[in-house]
């Protein structure tokens, strides 16, 4: 009898997630962000009030910050290819920018200006642990980098949030 209910119950939580997740996001660009282990910064509300305030109306944004650093969640969001941009720490670009998953930003940003999102010469990831927009909100963490994976839905509405978000 036990059997059935935990049964029961695992099949409506599975309906109930999958239908949690029916229509995706809702904007032009979803932010993904996961910050470094040890730098607990969920301030996810603050961060889109601020991320809209520089953007303007449009393309419209929402930000995702996760609770806490996972590998496995970082994964599956980038598989997934529903967010336009993505803030994570720089040891975890290093490591998928082999794999060479990311849009160039060279037609954005100059290479020169940012070598530590250098890829074998292309620009594919901007730092921006110290950019107004995060030390605005109090972050004092690890080293994160942003990028456009190579699933994002609108690549250059994504590229114009990048832009505002590295405005000075």
């Amino acid at each position: 009898m036990w059997k059935k209910k935990i049964s029961l119950a695992l099949v409506l939580m599975m309906v109930v997630g999958l239908l949690a997740g029916c229509g995706g996001p809702k904007s032009d660009v979803p932010v993904f962000v996961m910050f470094p282990e040890n730098s607990p910064f969920n301030k996810s509300e603050e961060m889109e009030a601020s991320l809209k305030e520089k953007v303007g109306e449009q393309p419209t944004v929402e930000v995702f910050v996760s609770p806490m650093f996972n590998m496995d969640k970082l994964i599956v969001e980038l598989a997934a290819g529903e967010n336009g941009l993505f803030v994570v720490p720089k040891q975890q670009f290093d490591a998928f920018a082999s794999q060479e998953g990311y849009i160039s930003l060279d037609d954005t940003f100059k290479k020169a200006d940012y070598p530590a999102g250098v890829y074998k010469d292309v620009l594919y990831g901007v730092p921006v642990t110290n950019t107004k927009w995060l030390k605005d909100l109090g972050y004092k963490g690890g080293e994160v980098m942003a990028f456009v994976p190579f699933r994002a839905k609108d690549k250059e509405k994504s590229k114009q949030v990048l832009k505002a978000i590295m405005e000075k």
